[in-house]
């Protein structure tokens, strides 16, 4: 009876000690990025109205991308909103550092008639090794100049990559935001 009593009191033991506490979950952004030149932009003020990405990411753990297509969740590392909306705040900062003063309306503020809206699609984005790829597609519409004028929509596409700087998922929210901003150069250059 005795060795019965002392493996029950030790598998409780074992059982407590797994209980124990798992790791604190980490919270990432995407960050603007510091630009080259700030552009001598004259035109009309801009405004993100939409950044969509991959599926994949509508999800709020940041995502394992290894070899072969494989997507594994990281159960302790996770946006710290949806993604789609910290790509929309971080590259509306990008296009803010790169414009001139009051040349970007934020993206919940009201637009002046008159204004280029923006919306943008990243159809596909590869982060592994902090290194990371997008192929990506935006619209400038030019709203009619009165209602029931047709709006004016260029659209333009680019493919984007960036080199690896860091590693695990602080590296890989900063590949995103890396693309973000070269996707951020590329828009201001279109304009």
């Amino acid at each position: 009876m005795r060795p019965l009593l002392f493996a029950a009191v030790a598998l409780s033991g074992a059982l407590l000690a797994s209980c124990g506490h798992s790791p604190d979950t980490a919270l990432f952004v995407l960050t603007a990025q510091a630009p080259q030149v700030r552009t001598a932009y004259a035109g009309p003020p801009v405004q993100v109205r939409a950044v969509r990405l991959p599926p994949q990411f509508d999800r709020p753990e940041v995502l394992d991308q290894g070899g072969g297509g494989a997507v594994t969740p990281r159960t302790f590392a996770q946006w710290a909103a949806p993604v789609g909306e910290l790509a929309r705040s971080a590259l509306t900062s990008d296009l803010v550092a790169r414009l001139p003063d009051g040349q970007v309306i934020y993206p919940d503020s009201p637009a002046p008639a008159g204004a280029l809206l923006i919306s943008v699609d990243i159809l596909d984005a590869r982060i592994a090794g902090a290194a990371g790829s997008a192929e990506a597609s935006w619209s400038v519409i030019t709203p009619g100049p009165r209602p029931g004028v047709p709006a004016v929509v260029v659209t333009h596409a680019a493919s984007l990559h960036v080199a690896p700087q860091g590693f695990g998922p602080a590296g890989d929210a900063g590949a995103l935001s890396r693309l973000l901003a070269q996707l951020s150069d590329r828009i201001v250059s279109s304009l």
